[in-house]
């Protein structure tokens, strides 16, 4: 295996109190704050570069395996899913995590098979998802405009230096700071660290349903549909979504 260019220093687990910089207050982040929050040994803080916490995008879909790690992580966290969770509509499609046709030619809307599970497709919207897990999070274990910059490792721990020029120093810090992370930057190297385009490209949007329905009819509109075509695809989902006035 590869050297990388910072050997982390392991952190003694026998000691009575544990401090944790999460660095990323994102879905990742959050849930991962509240799953260390259940033990008290463990002094968690999370620090977001933003002015306050928020999520972009559109929906989210958790599997049977996703809610289970959701409930592992503590009830707040599946709770927070299950307030907003939306799923297929037809009791037909219960357990469809996806249904597949083919997309173009001659045979298109072909049924290819399904891909079902035991809760089939259950999606949110990333926001509503986010707005349930920042309240499981105390307000003082939340650190916003901390943008960070640098990573200074010694035996008496890590020190966060950000942007703002402020420090802050932790036993342990775990990156969860997106794809331009300063964290993994620090472990393996800036080169290393660098996003690489992977050649696909994935293009969202939001629909009302009101709109869907007329345009697909209510079965693809209000289950998951997924269309199969050479090198790409297309799916759609219900997303719980709060309509304009």
């Amino acid at each position: 295996m590869a050297s990388v260019p910072n050997e982390t220093n392991s952190v003694n687990g026998n000691d009575k109190s544990i401090s944790v910089a999460v660095i990323g207050g994102g879905i990742g982040g959050l849930c991962l704050a509240i799953g260390l929050l259940k033990y008290p040994h463990i002094d968690v803080h999370v620090y977001e570069a933003a002015p306050s916490f928020g999520e972009i995008g559109a929906g989210v879909a958790f599997g049977p395996n996703a809610q289970r790690a959701l409930e592992i992580i503590g009830s707040a966290t599946l709770a927070a899913l299950r307030k907003h969770a939306t799923g297929n509509k037809w009791s037909s499609y219960a357990n469809n995590f996806s249904h597949y046709c083919v997309g173009f030619g001659e045979k298109a809307g072909t049924f290819v098979c399904d891909l079902t599970n035991s809760t089939g497709m259950q999606s949110v919207h990333r926001a509503h998802f986010l707005d349930e897990l920042v309240k499981a999070v105390p307000a003082q274990r939340a650190h916003f405009n901390k943008r960070l910059e640098k990573l200074e490792e010694s035996s008496g721990g890590v020190t966060l230096h950000f942007k703002d020029g402020q420090s802050s120093t932790a036993d342990a810090v775990i990156g969860a700071d997106g794809v331009h992370s300063h964290t993994r930057e620090y472990l393996v190297g800036a080169e290393a660290a660098k996003p690489r385009f992977s050649g696909a490209i994935c293009y969202r949007a939001l629909v009302p349903m009101d709109t869907a329905v007329e345009v697909l009819g209510e079965e693809k509109a209000q289950n998951v549909h997924q269309l199969l075509g050479p090198s790409m695809d297309l799916i759609s989902t219900s997303c719980e979504w709060v309509q304009a006035n």
